[in-house]
C-alpha cells in the first residue's frame, strides 16, 4: 500500500501520542545529579539565551548584491517602518527603523581599506574577567565577560566596508532609549529593566557594548575604551 502525504497527517497526532505513551512519567525518572562544572555551563548557556530574547541581534557584512537587495527591502517595507532619525558621524552613516517591538539601525558608508580595530579594554570593572575573544577574520571581533555573582559584559567590534552595511536589531519595545555624550562620542543608550546596551561609531567600525550591571559601570567602561589604528 501507497503512504500518502493525506494519509501521514492524519495519522501523525496519533502516531504522536503512542509515542509518548511509551516514555516513562516523570515520577519513574531515576533521580541524578550533575558536576558542579557542567551545572554552570548550563546555567551560562541560559543567561545567554535570556540576553539573546532580549537584544534580538543580527548583525553581518553585506556584499554590493546584498547591500542592494537591502535597499529593496527597505523601499518595500517603508510603509511597514519609520524612519527616525539618519545622521553622519565620523565616516559611517546611521538609519534608524523603529518597529513596534524592536528598533533596527543601519550602518553603511565605511571606507575602502576598513580593517578591524587593535580594541583595548582597560581596567574591567571589579570581579568580572574574559572568558572569550574571538575575531571572525577581520570582520568582527566579541569579547565576553563575567563575574561570579552571573553578571556578563559583552563588548562587540564590527567593520563596516565601502562595499557593504550592516543592520543591528535591538529590542526596544518599553525600554528608554538615549542619546549620551561619552568622551566627545555619540553614543546610543538603550536600558530596559536590568539590560543595558550601548554602542557608538568610529571611522569604518561600530562598538557596542551589553551588560546587566550598573548603567553608570558601563558608562565608565565606555569611557576607558581606547584603539589604535
Amino acid at each position: 500500500m501507497k503512504i500518502s502525504d493525506e494519509m501521514l497527517r492524519q495519522n501523525a497526532a496519533q502516531a504522536r501520542e503512542l509515542w509518548l505513551d511509551t516514555l516513562p512519567q516523570k515520577e519513574e525518572l531515576p533521580a541524578c545529579s550533575v558536576s558542579s562544572e557542567f551545572q554552570e555551563n548550563v546555567d551560562r548557556l541560559l543567561r545567554k539565551a535570556r540576553r539573546l530574547e532580549k537584544r534580538k541581534t543580527f548583525f553581518r557584512s553585506l556584499g554590493r548584491a546584498a547591500a542592494a537587495l537591502l535597499l529593496v527591502s527597505t523601499v518595500s517595507l517603508t510603509v511597514l517602518m519609520t524612519v527616525n532619525a539618519a545622521f553622519r558621524e565620523n565616516v559611517l552613516q546611521v538609519v534608524s527603523q523603529v518597529f513596534s517591538d524592536h528598533t533596527q539601525y543601519h550602518f553603511s558608508g565605511g571606507q575602502e581599506d576598513a580593517a578591524l580595530p587593535e580594541l583595548q579594554l582597560d581596567a574591567l570593572p571589579e570581579g568580572f574577567q574574559v572568558l572569550s575573544d574571538e575575531q571572525f577574520e577581520q570582520l568582527s571581533r566579541h569579547i565576553h565577560c563575567e563575574n561570579n555573582a552571573g553578571c556578563y559584559l559583552d563588548v562587540d567590534v564590527f567593520v563596516i566596508s565601502a562595499n557593504g552595511g550592516g543592520t543591528q536589531m535591538i529590542d526596544t519595545e518599553d525600554a528608554q532609549v538615549s542619546i549620551l555624550d561619552i568622551q566627545g562620542r555619540k553614543v546610543t543608550a538603550v536600558s530596559k529593566n536590568d539590560w543595558y546596551i550601548l554602542f557608538w561609531t568610529e571611522d569604518s567600525y561600530v562598538i557596542t557594548v551589553e551588560s546587566n550591571i550598573e548603567v553608570q559601570e558601563i558608562i565608565a567602561l565606555a569611557e576607558r575604551i581606547t584603539n589604535r589604528p
